[in-house]
């Protein structure tokens, strides 16, 4: 489920025009608005992958390739690594969309977009 949802996000991008006006740019915030809509339950759903793997390699559900390999959960590195990426590369996608369209609602005191100015990292 979650695939089909990345894919169709992206031909619905794919398929947008060249943005040379204020409609179509209204067009464009709404196309991307729905879409991080959309995408607000793939955290969720990738979770529950996640959990419903370790338990079936927990279980002997799904094994190694390797005869008599022993298949554990927290020593498999590709899938990790994969799920490192994804959620990297999906936090920083919803940061950018949030302030584009953080930017396109009314004005807050000390904020820009989403950006709170008088934020203070210590």
């Amino acid at each position: 489920h979650v695939k089909k949802i990345y894919i169709d996000s992206f031909l619905e991008i794919l398929s947008v025009p060249t943005i040379n006006t204020t409609p179509d740019e209204h067009e464009f915030a709404t196309l991307l608005e729905g879409l991080y809509t959309k995408h607000s339950s793939v955290l969720v759903q990738m979770a529950r992958g996640a959990y419903q793997l370790r338990a079936a390699v927990r279980s002997g559900r799904i094994s190694g390739s390797l005869k008599n390999e022993e298949l554990e959960f927290e020593r498999m590195n590709l899938c990790h690594n994969f799920l490192d990426r994804f959620y990297t590369s999906r936090i920083g996608i919803r940061v950018l969309a949030g302030q584009y369209l953080a930017l396109r609602g009314p004005d807050t005191p000390h904020y820009v977009g989403m950006i709170y100015l008088k934020a203070s990292p210590s």
